[in-house]
């Protein structure tokens, strides 16, 4: 008779979703609506985040599209990719809704 006794190690992942509701208009609006358009599926300039909401409309400085992606980076939307900018979070769900 042969008894083989193996452990296995297990590791178990909670996730737990958080949904952030942000006014179109705001810092976190006008960042959420390039998320959802797919602006960062691929690393991003801070400048080319800065260049594409003066395009959309958005009255801001140049500091200021930073400051908004570092927000969203700190809340878990965005990742810091060193000097190369910004990239969306993979598996990260987006839902607009429009009233």
């Amino acid at each position: 008779m042969l008894r083989i006794l193996v452990e296995q190690p297990e590791l178990r992942i909670e996730i737990e979703r958080q949904i952030v509701t942000v006014d179109g208009a705001s810092g976190d609006g006008w960042i959420g609506r390039l998320i959802a358009n797919g602006f960062f599926d691929q690393v991003t300039t801070g400048y080319a985040v800065f260049m594409e909401l003066q395009r959309r409309g958005a009255k801001l400085a140049r500091p200021t599209a930073y400051s908004w992606c570092d927000n969203m980076v700190r809340r878990g939307f965005l990742t810091k990719e060193g000097k190369e900018g910004y990239r969306a979070v993979a598996g990260m769900k987006v839902n607009i809704v429009e009233r």
